[in-house]
């Protein structure tokens, strides 16, 4: 009955709200002035202003495959005015309070660029778009619903089809603007999947965040967001890819954190930094959650143009706390804790750990070639450093007293250079490295190896074993890429190299080779629209070549993803999402083998009535899973391989591989925005 109200109370906000949810925004980037608007089902989206002749057919923008529609322009300096063509009618810039009356009774949006072609930055609303409820005046409400009907005959054996229990997520997002400097955003999440064993529909937070912007500042306290960044070259604070995606994602750490972040502009200078606590050890979906790591985050940077060149002063620290009991180190107590128990007679059979990773630095970066580049530098110096620093008996009273038992301390330095360049309007190359060089351990010091095993047997506790530090250790990372943007395609290279050079201390025996590399290419290319003969066509390819970086395996792997959609009729569009995997992996310290060849369909019929709802009838398990971002990351597959290995403990990924290539499944799946 629960479930059923929550349908139907969001095909009651679709009916309210069931128009193409637009949001718009115009930003300096290094190589131009950067236009986006957010319109999900638009058929084409374009921009026109008065430096195209408001030519509404000239300037094509590019769907990112969610939505989202974007394009860059080098404008020459001077006032613009500009719109937005959706699908034929005409939209100002609902991000930029800029305007000017137009000659039929509506307004342009204004983007101004100074003599040496910067962007004049304006104060852009905190809300995405105007309010939308009768609720109240000042609030904004939009939001989405997924829902999930499966029949599954899977890989143990059951020769049946069985229908799998329903699934119904559904997200109310509220925008509220509380006076003109003060906003607040709150996600309220409605899932029956948190707590299936209670066949309980639960709402939680899932995000929110609280705006204090008067002018000289502007404050943010948030909760699960992807928040942390301080915009440095090395984008101290966090540049996540999101497990299951083949493509870079370089999104904002923040997701599983709390926290504030602050700007400010004192004496001339521009300031950035945020204070946040972990409060989920695994955000990205898995079963292996852990809520008792305590992790601790600080990052601040001052910046200032000088001469045409942005310097920065920055800082960047991390920290992990643990509480262990004597039992959950599982190899004994390190030499440094068993010799303070020994001299002391410390009694104390829970220890409090800390892991702490400090660093500072400089940076510089230089725009070019009329802004259309930027070259960036930076240079960090900082420690890393282990121990126990407190016990439960440790005090005159027996209570919690200090203990100095120290694990290792290893200094590190970072080396990173960046270039962005816009070598045509529509083609941009990135390219970046990045050396970190780590010593000072000596022989003797040891460091603490985290277990997290599964729910069912962790009883949500972090174990340990203890062993002995590495010795001197060199990494390099370089990444490459070539983004080519056109009308309705998009072609992308990415390469990336990395190789770890690590020593074991003198005296002591490493069972893997602790020096690895890793080489990655991987291309995507996007064409065409749905209504085209072929359809909209994209595919995502990555060919990795592994040398015991990831968890002591040699060998390759190869994956790709086919999409593709194609009109079929007034409403009505084939679709498929095909995923192939190989691997071929030797272990680097035994005789064991990872290797096969792998897929996993996806192919359905989708009826979409309006640009905001589509109803799929589908074979194979579904790619969309909404578990860690509001729009979707395509992981829906490594979200089954995850589960697989958590349920039959041992298991392989090429284990988990196979399952998922066995199950045969019927679904249908209702999406809907509003």
């Amino acid at each position: 009955m629960r479930q059923t109200t929550i349908i139907i109370l969001a095909l009651c906000a679709a009916s309210l709200f069931g128009t193409t949810i637009a949001s718009a925004d115009v930003e300096a980037v290094p190589v131009g002035i950067k236009f986006t608007y957010e319109a999900s089902g638009a058929g084409s989206v374009y921009l026109a202003g008065s430096f195209n002749g408001w030519d509404s057919q000239k300037n094509p923008m590019v769907d990112d495959g969610n939505g989202l529609w974007s394009i860059v322009m080098a404008l020459k300096p001077g006032t613009h005015e500009y719109k937005f063509v959706v699908d034929g009618s005409w939209f100002a810039d609902a991000g930029n309070p800029d305007t000017q009356a137009d000659s039929f009774g509506g307004a342009n949006s204004i983007v101004q660029i100074d003599a040496k072609g910067k962007m004049i930055a304006v104060e852009k609303k905190t809300t995405e778009s105007g309010p939308n409820t009768a609720m109240n005046a000042r609030i904004t409400l939009k939001g989405r619903y997924l829902g999930q009907y499966t029949s599954r005959k899977d890989f143990n054996g059951d020769p049946r089809y069985r229908l799998q229990r329903p699934s119904h997520s559904a997200d109310l997002n509220f925008h509220t603007k509380v006076s003109d400097i003060v906003d607040s955003y709150t996600r309220l999440r409605i899932d029956n999947t948190i707590d299936a064993e209670l066949n309980n529909v639960q709402a939680q937070m899932n995000e929110a965040a609280l705006d204090l912007h008067p002018g000289p500042f502007e404050v943010t306290g948030y909760w699960d967001m992807e928040m942390l960044q301080l915009g440095d070259p090395l984008e101290s604070g966090g540049d996540v890819d999101l497990a299951g995606t083949i493509l870079d994602d370089h999104l904002r750490s923040g997701k599983g954190t709390g926290g504030i972040t602050f700007s400010a502009r004192p004496f001339g200078l521009d300031l950035d930094g945020f204070l946040a606590d972990s409060h989920d050890f695994d955000p990205e979906g898995s079963d292996d959650i852990f809520d008792n790591l305590g992790r601790d985050f600080f990052g601040l940077r001052f910046s200032r143009p000088i001469s045409g060149i942005t310097f920065g002063l920055n800082a960047y620290a991390v920290r992990d706390l643990y509480e262990f009991q004597d039992q959950n180190l599982l190899d004994g107590r390190p030499t440094s804790l068993e010799a303070h128990v020994t001299n002391t007679g410390d009694t104390s059979d829970h220890w409090r750990y800390q892991r702490s990773n400090v660093r500072k630095g400089l940076d510089a970066t230089l725009p070019f070639a009329d802004d259309r580049g930027r070259l960036q530098a930076q240079w960090m110096h900082g420690t890393y450093d282990e121990n126990f620093f407190a016990g439960n008996k440790t005090g005159t009273d027996q209570t919690y007293g200090v203990v100095r038992a120290g694990l290792n301390t290893r200094s590190h330095r970072y080396y990173h250079t960046s270039l962005d360049y816009d070598l045509r309007s529509d083609l941009h190359l990135n390219s970046e490295c990045t050396l970190v060089d780590e010593s000072g351990a000596q022989a003797g010091e040891e460091t603490l190896i985290y277990v997290f095993l599964p729910m069912d047997t962790a009883n949500n506790v972090v174990r340990a074993n203890h062993g002995p530090a590495l010795g001197n250790t060199s990494t390099t990372y370089a990444e490459t890429s070539l983004d080519w943007t056109r009308p309705y395609g998009r072609h992308f290279l990415w390469l990336q190299f990395i190789d770890v050079d690590a020593s074991a201390l003198p005296g002591t025996v490493d069972p893997l080779d602790p020096s690895s590399s890793r080489i990655n290419v991987t291309t995507a290319h996007l064409i065409g629209k749905p209504s085209d003969t072929l359809g909209r066509l994209e595919v995502e390819s990555s060919w990795t070549d592994h040398d015991a970086i990831d968890l002591g395996w040699k060998g390759t792997t190869v994956e790709a993803i086919f999409r593709a959609k194609r009109q079929i009729g007034h409403k009505t569009f084939a679709v498929a999402d095909v995923r192939v995997v190989d691997y071929d992996l030797d272990s680097a310290s035994d005789d064991a083998t990872l290797s096969g060849t792998f897929w996993s369909p996806w192919i359905g019929i989708e009826y979409a009535p309006l640009p905001t709802l589509d109803l799929t009838i589908a074979y194979g398990i579904d790619p969309l899973d909404f578990g860690i971002d509001y729009s979707g990351r395509m992981i829906g597959r490594w979200r089954f391989r995850q589960e697989y290995m958590i349920d039959h403990p041992g298991a392989t990924d090429v284990d988990a591989e196979k399952a998922l290539e066995d199950v045969r499944a019927f679904g249908i799946r209702a999406q809907m925005r509003f």
